[in-house]
């Protein structure tokens, strides 16, 4: 049994004419009705009870025209994938990227891209980096945006641009005034930051031991908002990347003057892994616009 000889059955049996049902699928009357009787000596019972040219249905053949139908549309969905995997302008697109970059960069590169390919499907997951280069070795995305990995042997990570950290401080703070600020100014201050673990932590410790100062956590979550939020609340400071979505009512975002505050974001993905031509084609759109190579429109 074939995919052809499924097909030339669903065919003669939709149309109830072995004749016309060849003309449909170009092919000869005899050439159809033996590949119909081959069908039905394999399968051991009658499909059609024939009535000359034309056909009916019989109640076996009734179910089996059920499951071929099924059959045959997981044959052209399979077709399609492998089609779409080799064209850069369609198939699907897994990405992952950190939180911090969901009210942003990420919405504007996906509505730059669509603009140019619509026939691209995303599927979009957003977390830690640890979290996501986790689930980029379990095959769940292709691409992840996220900080330098601690280590990988099968994670390769392609540093894009430098995100700027800031000091964050309630609006009413005694220090929202001011235009800069060195870490040693919030050293008294309760400090609210991520968990242990999270990248962005991992970099806010590193700032604290560039400047030789001592670091204790008054709070930890697990989201910037989060901590964006409790500050806003009047619990602590923090230090995170530019808040797009934070209420300047409630929260100041001061630059940080000394140490130099940044962090690196880069594309991870895994090595000798071949990726799809559209994964292809998204990575280098990604870099091209971050170079400011292509406009994002």
């Amino acid at each position: 049994m074939d995919e052809q000889q499924l097909r030339y059955f669903v065919t003669a049996a939709e149309m109830e004419h072995i004749t016309k049902a060849a003309e449909t699928l170009s092919v000869s009357q005899p050439a159809l009705s033996r590949a119909v009787t081959r069908l039905e000596r394999e399968l051991g019972a009658p499909l059609f009870e024939r009535h000359g040219r034309s056909v009916s249905v019989t109640s076996f053949g009734k179910e089996f025209l059920k499951r071929s139908r099924r059959i045959l549309q997981e044959f052209d969905a399979a077709r399609q994938d492998a089609l779409d995997l080799q064209a850069p302008d369609r198939g699907k697109i897994s990405l992952g990227f950190l939180h911090t970059l969901s009210t942003g960069l990420i919405p504007d590169l996906l509505a730059g891209y669509k603009a140019r390919y619509p026939d691209v499907h995303f599927i979009l997951g957003q977390g830690p980096s640890h979290t996501l280069l986790e689930q980029l070795e379990d095959g769940v995305f292709d691409l992840c945006l996220t900080a330098l990995p601690e280590f990988s042997s099968k994670v390769s990570w392609e540093p894009l641009w430098e995100e700027e950290l800031f000091i964050i401080l309630p609006a009413g703070h005694p220090l929202a005034e001011k235009e800069r600020l060195n870490l040693s100014d919030i050293q008294k201050d309760p400090f609210i930051h991520l968990k242990q673990g999270y990248s962005l932590r991992r970099s806010v410790e590193r700032l604290f031991r560039e400047a030789g100062l001592p670091l204790s956590f008054a709070f930890e979550g697990d989201e910037a908002d989060t901590v964006a939020g409790l500050v806003g609340a009047g619990l602590g400071v923090s230090i995170l990347p530019a808040q797009q979505t934070a209420d300047p009512s409630q929260v100041v975002q001061v630059p940080i003057a000394f140490p130099r505050a940044l962090r690196t974001i880069g594309l991870s993905r895994i090595q000798q892994t071949s990726a799809s031509p559209a994964v292809q084609a998204f990575a280098e759109y990604i870099r091209r616009v971050l170079a400011g190579e292509l406009k994002n429109e």
